[in-house]
């Protein structure tokens, strides 16, 4: 993996620092061996390729707290007071943090779900780059094409408009924000493969057979275009 700091550069943050933090229901008082176990869960309905690329780069998981911060370069820092988790890329390999218990931020289930989603994106891209921001991949024909249902679902949620522009601006943080809302067989089926024609065919398939998933996504949403040439499928090679 070469050198490519998500922790520093914000690119892996869950959230904007103005988000509420929401209450977690499943952890109660979140520790970070229960982070673990819920990446390990996570894992485990991933398919194995793409869960034998992060675990052989993964270093573990770490606790950061409200009075650390973050090198963002340039001989600059900032406050980690107000985030709840990263993940981190870099050439030595594969890591997140979260924040527990912090008094203006801390991490849920979901932040895990949501930083995973970000090392599967990298991984997909053997750590070089993101798929979802790698055009005629499957994650970035994906997100392009679920940007207005991910919209409508932001609305819902009550989120403002700048909220949801600072979403949209950033493919990766829609990839890992879907990854986190999905059920385990879509988050299989969206790491499984960055050729985009059967990455499509797939999750319209079981999409077709679940009736939606995030956001009221359809198959129909997903229609795939007939006589399109296929990718190289990154992750298995074929």
């Amino acid at each position: 993996f070469p050198s490519h700091d998500t922790h520093s550069q914000f690119i892996s943050l869950y959230i904007p620092t103005y988000f509420p933090v929401p209450p977690d229901p499943l952890f109660g008082r979140f520790r970070i061996e229960l982070a673990k176990v819920e990446f390990d869960k996570i894992m485990g309905g991933l398919g194995l390729d793409i869960r034998n690329i992060i675990l052989s780069k993964f270093e573990g998981i770490k606790e950061f707290t409200a009075d650390d911060t973050f090198d963002i370069g340039g001989g600059k820092s900032v406050s980690a007071e107000k985030r709840r988790g990263y993940a981190r890329v870099r050439e030595s390999g594969l890591s997140l943090g979260f924040q527990i218990q912090g008094k203006k931020a801390a991490a849920t289930t979901e932040t895990v779900a949501h930083e995973t989603g970000h090392l599967a994106d990298a991984a997909l891209m053997k750590g070089k780059k993101y798929a979802s921001e790698t055009e005629g991949t499957f994650q970035f024909d994906l997100i392009e094409k679920i940007k207005p249902q991910m919209i409508d679902a932001f609305v819902r949620a009550g989120k403002s408009s700048a909220q949801i522009e600072q979403y949209l601006s950033s493919n990766r943080e829609l990839f890992a924000e879907f990854f986190a809302k999905a059920s385990p067989e879509v988050r299989s089926i969206i790491t499984s493969t960055t050729d985009a024609k059967e990455g499509m065919k797939k999750l319209a398939d079981s999409l077709g057979e679940a009736g939606f998933t995030y956001a009221g996504l359809e198959a129909m949403d997903l229609a795939v275009e007939s006589g399109q040439p296929a990718n190289q499928n990154i992750v298995t090679g074929k």
